[in-house]
């Protein structure tokens, strides 16, 4: 399994409140649904094709493309919460760690003490660890994120693994109306899950 499942197998077959056999084709169904949502919201909350939440040490290249040309002493590292800042170096100079803070929860590095990270193409590199760790293993692996996050990928898992009338696209909000007709809005996600994600998501660039 290469997608970080954001809720486990066994997490989706709870919350289904139904009997799904090991092995059937409704399981397989399920696994890739449930990886599809997993990958999907990564890719959204982050803003990276293809992420991978789980814990891991990273390296980053960094510029004013990315902070700015004015006040240059903010970045937004791409994965977050931060374990760990192993280095900090800006044309080629390290860092103290005295000389900036982390704020783990949302990636931010700000600069202390009135510096400035180089106004220039790729000046600054940082080494770190983040990302959420992988707990479980087979049918319950899954990545110890916080219950809001697992909780919409069970959302929005059920609601593409129901069975729906043909013609209507997955993530579709239906309505029923009084006189029992029903229409439906294309969407991606569901409305709560997206706002959930809402929080969560990384901001593009920070100026």
């Amino acid at each position: 399994m290469s997608t970080a499942r954001l809720a486990s197998l066994d997490d989706i077959k709870a919350y289904l409140k139904g009997s799904i056999a090991g092995g059937s084709e409704q399981e397989n169904a399920l696994k890739l649904i449930l990886d599809g949502v997993s990958q999907r919201m990564q890719d959204y909350i982050l803003r990276i094709d293809g992420a991978n939440w789980t814990s891991a040490s990273r390296t980053e290249t960094l510029g004013n493309w990315h902070y700015g040309h004015a006040s240059r002493d903010t970045l937004r590292l791409a994965y977050y919460p931060v374990t760990t800042v192993a280095s900090l170096t800006d044309s080629g100079s390290n860092l103290a760690s005295s000389d900036f803070f982390v704020e783990s929860r949302s990636g931010i590095i700000y600069l202390k003490g009135g510096l400035h990270f180089s106004d220039e193409v790729d000046a600054v590199v940082v080494a770190y660890t983040a990302g959420y760790t992988a707990v479980g293993s087979g049918d319950t692996l899954r990545l110890d994120l916080p219950d809001s996050l697992r909780h919409a990928c069970l959302k929005q898992v059920k609601y593409e693994f129901q069975p729906r009338e043909a013609g209507i696209p997955e993530g579709a909000i239906i309505t029923t109306r009084a006189d029992g007709s029903t229409t439906y809005e294309a969407r991606k996600w569901l409305v709560e899950v997206e706002d959930t994600m809402r929080r969560f998501r990384r901001k593009s660039v920070i100026y």
